[in-house]
């Protein structure tokens, strides 16, 4: 055998077993990794982002609208939406079952536009009579629901952005189109916590509340018969009853009492800086209204005015009245 064959020879030896050396040390530098990986593969629920808001806007058309004795008119409105992640719940608030998670959710509502109501319906409110003509009133009202869902990933883009005619989601339920059609959501029927619909018919002076704390009897109605002239007067704002006592020399409060819901336009005369201020309150229920002023003057007098209107600014809804006081 020649030098160089020996040579040879021995460097692939050495070459060989530096290979096996080098991959044993790499089997051993990547095992740790490995194993490290595995940890993290584990599945992990995802942490909620509290207080995360979306919103999504629909136009409704011919929506179709209840009142105490059935449907009675048809929408046209632009409802907006909104969902807040209020933070994590428990398993049971779903529901249980086959999920993982549970999250807290608040929603709310908003509608604006009109309602068109249908000759010979009944009338939603009070009188429950039928409806006279196609009276076409302004709608105003808002909803909050309370909820739990077993998603943290809602999203505006699942609600339509238009819906016409009847929908199969009533109102609680409205706030379900922003999950996945996977999400559980907790259990029972959903209801809404607080909601407040105000119907104005200006043509016919006529006021509905369709709202939590408003009974029918005291609803007001739609009926498509005109209070606005004749001696009666029925669907006018009627106030009465003004008193006031002090508080302080520089505080007064005052109350009323009025025959319908209404928004009241109050203007104060007066010595001092307050001296024609203008504010509004939402009266939405028949009976005594309480409000006050700050910053007076003592020892002076003060007069309020007080009218009634459909909508802050808008047409009046009934006589003004007045409320005078004495600061101590």
């Amino acid at each position: 055998m020649s030098a160089t064959s020996a040579t040879r020879r021995l460097c692939q030896a050495q070459t060989h077993e530096g290979a096996k050396n080098l991959f044993s040390k790499l089997v051993k530098v990547l095992a740790a990794p490995a194993a490290i990986i595995g940890v993290l593969a584990v599945p992990a629920v995802a942490s909620a982002a509290p207080h995360a808001t979306v919103k999504a806007v629909t136009h409704l058309t011919n929506y179709l609208d209840y009142g105490y004795s059935g449907p009675w008119a048809a929408d046209n409105l632009r409802r907006t939406a909104t969902v807040t992640l209020l933070g994590t719940a428990l398993l049971s608030d779903c529901g249980g079952g086959p999920i993982v998670a549970c999250y807290q959710y608040t929603g709310r509502i908003s509608d604006t536009g009109t309602a068109r109501a249908f000759t010979g319906a009944f009338s939603p409110g009070a009188q429950a009579v039928k409806i006279t003509g196609t009276p076409v009133a302004r709608v105003n009202g808002h909803a909050v629901v309370n909820f739990f869902a077993s998603s943290n990933a809602p999203t505006g883009a699942l609600v339509p952005d238009t819906l016409s005619g009847y929908s199969s989601l009533n109102d609680p339920n409205w706030v379900k189109q922003f999950f996945p059609s996977t999400t559980r959501f907790g259990p029972g029927i959903f209801k809404l916590a607080t909601y407040t619909w105000t119907y104005v018919d200006t043509r016919n002076c006529q006021i509905w509340v369709k709202a939590y704390n408003v009974s029918q009897a005291n609803s007001g109605d739609i009926t498509g018969v005109s209070y606005c002239t004749g001696s009666s007067h029925h669907g006018w704002v009627r106030l009465s009853g003004g008193r006031a006592y002090s508080v302080s020399p520089t505080r007064e409060n005052y109350s009323w009492v009025q025959s319908r819901p209404s928004w009241d336009k109050l203007t104060i005369v007066g010595p001092g800086p307050i001296n024609g201020h203008v504010g509004y309150v939402n009266a939405m229920h028949p009976g005594r209204v309480y409000a006050y002023y700050t910053g007076l003057e003592s020892q002076h007098t003060y007069v309020v005015t007080i009218q009634p209107q459909f909508t802050p600014g808008g047409a009046p809804a009934g006589p003004f009245g007045r409320v005078t006081f004495y600061t101590r």
